[in-house]
This record gives structure tokens, C-alpha cells and sequence, in this order.
């Protein structure tokens, strides 16, 4: 079975790759703004095994609820430095 991931934004080429160099699934919502809160739940809901988000994203209750059952990980990327803070989560990930 394959590791899941969503990421809510694009974290950066060097931390894209290193996910996808583990040969986890990874889709990256493509637009600008935020994704739709109903996507990220839907999303969640399907048994994604982790949702990377930033701190644009409203992450609430529901979000968290959906995901407990499935064990999901989730990681705000800083708004500040998104590239550093990427790779951190990503070697956090890739390291387990």
C-alpha cells in the first residue's frame, strides 16, 4: 500500500521530489488560493495519510475528526520560509 499525501500548495521542487523519490502518492492542489474546505475534507476523508497545509488553511475540528479514524499526519509548512520548512517536514517524513 502506498503513503498518501495532499499537499495544499506547492512546498517546492527539492521537497516534492524527495516524496516522490520514496514512491509515496503525492497530488499537489495546483491554484493559488487555499483549496475549497469541502476538498480538503473529501480529501482527508478518503484515507489520505497525510495532508500538508499551511498556515492559509483552515484546519479545524472537523478536518482533525475525519482523519483520526485513518491515523492521518498533519504538519503546517510556515508561511515565512515555506522552502526550509518543506524540507524539514519532508525529512521528517522520508526518516521514519
Amino acid at each position: 500500500m502506498t503513503f498518501r499525501i495532499f499537499a495544499t500548495t506547492d512546498i517546492g521542487p527539492e521537497a516534492l521530489q524527495r516524496l516522490r523519490d520514496k514512491g509515496w502518492g503525492l497530488e499537489v492542489y495546483e491554484h493559488v488560493e487555499p483549496p475549497p474546505r469541502a476538498l480538503i475534507l473529501e480529501k482527508v476523508r478518503s484515507g489520505i495519510d497525510a495532508l500538508i497545509t499551511t498556515l492559509r488553511d483552515k484546519i479545524d475540528e472537523e478536518v482533525f475528526a475525519a482523519g483520526k479514524a485513518a491515523g492521518l499526519v498533519d504538519v503546517k509548512v510556515a508561511a515565512l520560509s515555506p522552502d526550509w520548512s518543506a524540507l524539514k517536514l519532508v525529512h521528517r517524513l522520508t526518516n521514519r
